[in-house]
């Protein structure tokens, strides 16, 4: 066990992994009820991070919620990282748009003879 500092109260306690709070906070957080945000019951959270009831509709709800906002977080940062056409400005997978090398390919021939 290594030795860490309270978050809360920034007394000195025993603690592994990632504990943050000694053991007097801990329970002083867990003994405050909670409202939860689905269903509006009083619940006693077992855990801080604790934000629903045990109810199953709840807790999966929850995790709906965050997989949305998790995918949403994803596709914005995909999104901002991707390539913008070199002619246009669009947003793109490749060099260019489709539009772009379509009309590329379009005004080129290549029947030209060429000396060499």
């Amino acid at each position: 066990m290594a030795i860490k500092k309270c978050q809360k109260c920034g007394q000195l306690f025993e603690g592994r992994g990632h504990t943050c709070f000694c053991q007097a906070c801990r329970e002083a957080a867990n003994m405050e009820k909670k409202i939860c945000p689905y269903c509006g019951k009083e619940f006693t959270p077992r855990t801080v991070r604790q934000v629903t009831c045990r109810d199953k509709t709840c807790i999966r709800a929850n995790s709906d919620k965050l997989k949305a906002l998790a995918l949403e977080e994803k596709r914005s940062v995909k999104i901002y990282n991707m390539r913008r056409c070199h002619d246009c400005g669009l947003p793109t997978t490749n060099y260019r748009c489709a539009k772009c090398w379509a009309k590329i390919r379009s005004t080129h021939t290549y029947d030209e003879e060429v000396d060499i």
